[in-house]
């Protein structure tokens, strides 16, 4: 919604996103740019006096009051505005459709009521701290919400502050009826609160933009990933520290079964870092199915280098003519590449490897084997997301190996709950057994809870692919147990 702003009133506003590996040496890596932020948006979960980030390996990092303040100082001369939305614990809304699907909760519910009630307290208590010592408007939450209020909130709120001109209390006094209407839970309209004396007035002015040079950008990474993708914090939380700057890694492979969300992971993250301003390019090559001719591949992977980078100076390393020509002339031309990849920084995902492998990782072309290794094998910028079913041989140790497996229970049920109709059926008593009946199914797979999805249009369109699958499926009582333990 903001970058659709500024792109429709020509405004300058530089945003960042930071989602996965938002540890505290990342968030303070971007606080410290140029002259400091206007503003400051905090989501997710906070405890008394602290906020929760994130460890390199994707676990909690609980932040006190005292080590925040000590990350937003840098921003103090220009900080105008912080806000703190505490959406329901995660865990808590887990327990919820757990019990939904007549599952045992894993904690007991006055663990869940201790923690909602130690968040009432936490982000007020935050929001008095930083309007005293950075002197700044907070909007904190009395009251965790639940994340289409979040949502809704900070859209209407946005949009009234920059696109409207309007003030911060009269855009709040605006916002808030708005976001109620997608049905929130009545304490949710005592639930935002200003503090600080500089938020009496707030407004803030976006300057005018210039012109952006083109280029191509995401433009041959396909769709957009799902607005539902759930899970995986712990596997892109890895990644993102792999792709940091000065990372003892240069690639990452994804490696897993077929249709686990392999591709959807590194497409995740290449948009996820199309406006963090650490590539400045982007290429993208998916190799033929399994079982399809691959002779071209190699090719067919220097036609897109060479179409994607939008830079004539960039162009200018020909890896078409490279990979056409006699061997003595391909190999003088890898440590070229090697060189070009650490001058310059680019992210380059490579999809569907495992149709250039054979079952023991081998690469079926070595050519093949030597360019991944040229790619990997400098101390620069650049990095490559690399999917396979098959793990490539023999290992690199600038590869870093990340298995994706089957979403767990938990994320399944997540899952379920945002897609329209199996959310739908969720929610309705009448039909939750029905909905866990199709969770045993799929175990935890994304493609056929996708599946499942599609064919979830009505309870009785389900019940009969349920039929069916139930019919079709031998000897999987096990699994299925051994899924719900």
């Amino acid at each position: 919604m903001i970058r659709g702003l500024a792109q429709r009133r020509n405004l300058a506003i530089d945003l960042r996103v930071l989602q996965y590996g938002v540890t505290r040496p990342a968030l303070e890596q971007i606080l410290e740019e140029g002259q400091g932020w206007d503003i400051v948006h905090f989501s997710g979960h906070g405890l008394q006096a602290h906020l929760i980030l994130e460890k390199n390996d994707g676990t909690a990092d609980e932040v006190p009051s005292e080590e925040l303040l000590k990350l937003l100082k840098p921003t103090r001369g220009r900080l105008k505005w912080v806000t703190l939305s505490a959406c329901l614990s995660a865990a808590a809304t887990v327990e919820e459709t757990l019990l939904w699907l007549g599952l045992e909760p894993r904690r007991a519910e006055a663990v869940i009521e201790a923690e909602r009630a130690a968040g009432e307290k936490a982000l007020p208590a935050l929001a008095r701290i930083l309007v005293r010592d950075l002197d700044c408007a907070v909007l904190a939450m009395r009251y965790p919400v639940g994340d289409a209020f979040a949502i809704d909130l900070a859209e209407e709120l946005y949009q009234g502050v920059l696109e409207k001109k309007q003030a911060l209390p009269r855009a709040l006094q605006l916002a808030l009826p708005k976001a109620l209407r997608g049905g929130s839970s009545p304490e949710s309209v005592a639930t935002p609160v200003l503090f600080g004396r500089q938020a009496v007035d707030l407004t803030i002015e976006a300057p005018e933009g210039r012109a952006e040079a083109l280029g191509t950008g995401l433009a041959y990474f396909g769709e957009r990933p799902g607005e539902h993708f759930v899970g995986r914090v712990g596997v892109l939380s890895q990644a993102s520290v792999a792709l940091a700057p000065f990372s003892q890694h240069t690639g990452v492979l994804f490696h897993g079964m077929a249709g686990g969300g392999k591709t959807a992971c590194a497409v995740e993250l290449a948009f996820h870092y199309e406006h963090l301003q650490r590539f400045k390019h982007f290429v993208w090559y998916r190799a033929p199915q399994e079982g399809h001719e691959i002779a071209g591949a190699l090719a067919a992977f220097a036609t897109a280098w060479e179409t994607q980078l939008s830079d004539e100076s960039l162009r200018a390393l020909p890896l078409l003519a490279a990979v056409s020509a006699e061997t003595a002339r391909f190999e003088a031309y890898l440590p070229r590449l090697t060189e070009f990849l650490r001058k310059h920084s680019i992210l380059l995902v490579l999809d569907n490897l495992e149709s250039l492998l054979r079952p023991n990782g081998e690469w079926r072309d070595e050519r093949w084997a030597k360019v991944v290794a040229a790619m990997l094998n400098h101390d620069g910028q650049s990095r490559v997301l690399l999917t396979s079913r098959i793990r490539p041989a023999p290992p690199n140790e600038r590869l870093l190996e990340l298995p994706v497996h089957s979403l767990s229970l938990d994320e399944s049920a997540l899952l379920a709950r945002q897609l329209p109709n199996l959310g739908g059926l969720l929610r309705d008593e009448r039909h939750r057994g029905l909905v866990k009946r199709a969770l045993e199914v799929v175990q935890g797979h994304p493609k056929l809870i996708e599946f499942a999805e599609k064919q979830a249009t009505s309870a009785e369109a389900l019940e009969r692919h349920l039929g069916r699958a139930t019919a079709a499926w031998t000897a999987g009582e096990g699994r299925l147990a051994a899924f719900f333990a």
